[in-house]
């Protein structure tokens, strides 16, 4: 397992939920893995709406995962990805084509809600 290349996703619109309690809890979830993330396969787009697509952060993994960059992605949850799902649902489509895992820590909520 330890050669497995992962990646870490955080995403907050507001402070309610700031990446930082995210980026912990992902953090906690590849150590028990048994993985190393470096920083530069964290990507967080604090202060960006679950609404659109086009967020830094989220562009960087993309295109990290277009590359053959990773093999696993940790997410707290699917809302963190997109808050619709139908932007979800395309997202995991592309990971998955990828050969990409996908780690949902929090699966409770997993509910899109608009944002």
């Amino acid at each position: 397992m330890g050669d497995l290349r992962a990646a870490v996703y955080a995403r907050a619109s507001s402070n309610n939920l700031p990446v930082a309690i995210q980026l912990a809890v992902l953090r906690g979830q590849v150590v028990e893995d048994e993985l190393r993330v470096p920083t530069e396969r964290e990507f967080v787009d604090q202060g960006y709406s679950g609404v659109t697509l086009a967020r830094p952060g989220l562009d960087r993994l993309r295109q990290l995962v277009t590359h053959g960059g990773i093999d696993r992605v940790y997410v707290q949850s699917p809302d963190r990805l997109a808050r619709t799902r139908e932007h979800q649902a395309l997202l995991f489509s592309e990971f998955q084509a990828a050969g990409i895992e996908v780690v949902v820590i929090d699966r409770v909520r997993s509910e899109p809600v608009g944002e």
